[in-house]
């Protein structure tokens, strides 16, 4: 299901489908199936019902929000609100001052590269054992004006830099 350019309102019900919002604010509300999301050009309103997604903000200031089983969600460039719901999740922020919420399940929070932390970003996990894969220690994104709370497990890794949509820039 394809929106067109403007703010487009685009809903599945069952099956594994496909949404792709425009240029302009688009909802996208994906309701059953294993189903991919991806926003447009603007803020953008993600969400997924049941069933395994992928949801992509794309550019703007986007709110994700997973469904009830594992979902990716990729934020994208700007300041992004994520939330995840039940299921182990995967969240890779991206660029920008996010908000992220992880619900229940087993997350996984990926943040690339340095470039992408910015003070005022708030990385929280919640219920299940959450995890968040980082190139530097929690003392140094704290020291960015970062708040990280509800890990039960950090791993520093930089091996994925290359990854990262402001790396090299």
């Amino acid at each position: 299901m394809l929106g067109f350019s403007g703010g487009d309102a685009l809903t599945t019900w069952s099956g594994n489908d496909f949404l792709a919002g425009a240029q302009g604010g688009d909802v996208l509300y994906a309701n059953g199936g294993n189903d991919v999301c991806l926003g447009g050009d603007a803020a953008d309103n993600i969400n997924a019902g049941s069933g395994q997604n992928s949801l992509y903000g794309g550019d703007g200031t986007d709110n994700l929000t997973g469904g009830s089983n594992a979902d990716l969600v990729y934020a994208g460039k700007d300041g992004d609100n994520v939330y995840t719901n039940g299921g182990s999740d995967t969240v890779i922020p991206g660029p920008g001052a996010d908000l992220v919420y992880l619900g229940t399940g087993n997350d996984v929070l990926i943040v690339y590269d340095v470039c992408e932390y910015q003070t005022g970003e708030s990385l929280a996990g919640d219920g299940g054992t959450d995890t968040l894969i980082t190139p530097i220690p929690l003392p140094e994104i704290q020291a960015l004006g970062v708040s990280v709370s509800g890990f039960e497990t950090i791993l520093v890794d930089d091996s994925m830099q290359h990854l990262s949509e402001c790396f090299g820039s």
